[in-house]
C-alpha cells in the first residue's frame, strides 16, 4: 500500500519549507513559494538530518568493506 499525502500533511511540509526560507508561512502554494521552488537547487539537501519528519532517509544497505575480485563477468540462459 502506497503512502497517501493528505491535505494537511501537505499544508504542513509546505509551512516547513516556507519558514525555512525565511518567507511567510502560509501553508498555502502561493506566488511567493513558487518562485522559491523555481529557483535553480545545487543538489545539497535544505534541511539538516532530523530537523523534519520529512527528511528521514532509511538506510537501504551496508558498505562492509569487501571488494569482489572478479573482473570477468559471465552469464547464461536456462
Amino acid at each position: 500500500m502506497s503512502v497517501l499525502r493528505s491535505a494537511e500533511t501537505m499544508q504542513s511540509a509546505l509551512a516547513a519549507m516556507q519558514q525555512f526560507y525565511g518567507i511567510n508561512m502560509t501553508g498555502k502554494v502561493d506566488r511567493n513559494t513558487i518562485d522559491w521552488m523555481k529557483k535553480p537547487r545545487c543538489g545539497v539537501p535544505d534541511q539538516t538530518r532530523g530537523s523534519s519528519k520529512f527528511n528521514i532517509r532509511r538506510k537501504r544497505y551496508a558498505l562492509t568493506g569487501q571488494k569482489w575480485q572478479h573482473k570477468h563477468i559471465t552469464y547464461r540462459y536456462n
